[in-house]
């Protein structure tokens, strides 16, 4: 879907000073309901009624990604010696709900040579050792090993993001 319609039903929506972010489906806005989880359910009915397609919707505030951020710099520390910048081989995936406690279980049973993740709360934060590219921990599966929707960025992301809010 084109940004400025998208931009165009989140402002019809009663979001306010909506931005976009290259054509990803990345929105910055200022306001909008309190809660994520709403705001999340309003987005996605609006994305229905206005371009009819269903698409999962994951917000998070300003403060959920400066902390997502810090977490993944704490689990997974800067690399100079990586073959990858570490802004682009280090992803976060932020869920629509809280996975199970035991759903781990199923990710960690996979076979992951070239990525290492954590999960924490709502996020899992994984390093692509090998590239994004390459990676056998896809978002699909994640999303089928803890029964959530997820969307994910990589750490250039995240900051230019956390850096529209801060705008």
């Amino acid at each position: 879907m084109p940004m400025a319609d998208l931009r165009s039903m989140m402002h019809d929506l009663a979001f306010v000073n909506v931005r976009t972010y290259i054509q990803s489906g990345n929105v910055v806005f200022d306001d909008g309901p309190d809660d994520s989880d709403d705001a999340s359910r309003l987005i996605a009915t609006g994305i229905e009624d206005a371009f009819g397609y269903e698409v999962p919707v994951v917000v998070r505030s300003h403060s959920d990604l400066v902390q997502a951020r810090s977490d993944s710099l704490q689990h997974f520390p800067v690399d100079e010696t990586a073959e990858f910048s570490h802004q682009k081989s280090v992803h976060i995936v932020f869920l629509s709900d809280q996975p199970e406690e035991h759903a781990i279980e199923i990710l960690e049973a996979g076979c992951y040579p070239d990525e290492q993740f954590v999960l924490d709360g709502r996020e899992v934060h994984v390093r692509y050792s090998a590239g994004a590219g390459h990676a056998k921990l896809t978002l699909d599966i994640i999303e089928k090993a803890l029964c959530v929707s997820a969307t994910a960025r990589n750490l250039a992301t995240v900051e230019k993001l956390i850096e529209m809010a801060d705008a």
